[in-house]
């Protein structure tokens, strides 16, 4: 089977027939890729320095485990903090101060691929990082912007939601590239 490296693009012959379908060419360009993400976590990281909470579901907590707010920063803490804590069952950001994050749901076809609508969707800021949402079938857009009114986007047959203050957003950090 012939592929195409998701690092450098160029087309590979996977050798073997067990285990998973290799992404990349070599070790070196899996090791680029793994410190181009790293760099884009880090940055999304810095632009929400201290927004980060825990989770239940898609519930915001603290640490300690008590609800937090989408509008009270005094229940939001540092990354490093979130990363200590064992509290809920995951970990999310609060949007706002510059940080901002497009949701788009259902925005695979069958096979897998992105829809035309999300990619234009996308493709209309300057993604800081892009992740797969909790479901799978959705992704997140984190890009800077300052906070304007909530909206919600016909781009073309999908609906997309546009927040930049007030909204807590469960991570994955499942990358999601175009």
């Amino acid at each position: 089977m012939i592929l195409s490296c998701k690092w450098c693009e160029v087309s590979f012959e996977a050798l073997g027939a067990c285990g998973r379908t290799p992404k990349f060419c070599s070790a070196a360009c899996k090791q680029k890729a793994y410190r181009a993400r790293r760099q884009r976590i880090e940055k999304l990281k810095a632009l929400a320095p201290n927004r980060w909470v825990r989770a239940m579901k898609k519930r915001p907590i603290m640490v300690d485990g008590r609800n937090a707010s989408s509008t009270n920063p005094a229940t939001w803490t540092s990354w490093d903090a979130v990363k200590e804590s064992s509290a809920g069952d995951g970990f999310g950001v609060m949007i706002g101060d510059g940080l901002a994050c497009i949701d788009l749901d259902h925005c695979f076809d069958d096979a897998g691929e992105l829809l035309p609508w999300a990619s234009s969707a996308i493709k209309s800021v300057q993604p800081v990082f892009i992740e797969r949402s909790m479901s799978g079938d959705g992704v997140h857009v984190f890009h800077e912007q300052e906070p304007v009114k909530y909206r919600r986007d016909a781009f073309g047959d999908g609906q997309v939601e546009w927040f930049s203050h007030s909204r807590f957003i469960r991570c994955t950090f499942d990358e999601f590239q175009l």
